[in-house]
């Protein structure tokens, strides 16, 4: 299993390996295992409180592999009100 430990900035240019397609929640752990959309294992050991964003790179222990983050599509729901006070009343509950 690749264990990653450090995380590198978006670089477009950057040669990876593979793919890391994560979601929102996902991407606020720092510490857990993950596997790729071909079956490969991976786990993260980055610093605590680390947030990965769209496009950034991981780098593994060993510094041989690269892994590019991507968003995860993830469902979005559409609120409407009739009035700014109802929607208000929504968000509030």
């Amino acid at each position: 299993m690749l264990t990653f430990t450090k995380l590198l900035p978006a670089n477009p240019d950057a040669v990876v390996s593979f793919t890391l397609p994560l979601t929102a929640g996902d991407r606020t752990r720092s510490r857990h295992r993950f596997e790729t959309d071909s079956g490969k294992a991976l786990q993260l050991l980055l610093p605590r409180g680390t947030v990965l964003r769209d496009r950034d790179l991981l780098q593994s222990e060993d510094g041989s592999c690269l892994v590019r983050v991507t968003a995860k599509p993830e469902p979005v729901m559409t609120v409407r009100a009739a009035t700014p006070l109802l929607l208000m009343r929504a968000a509030y509950h």
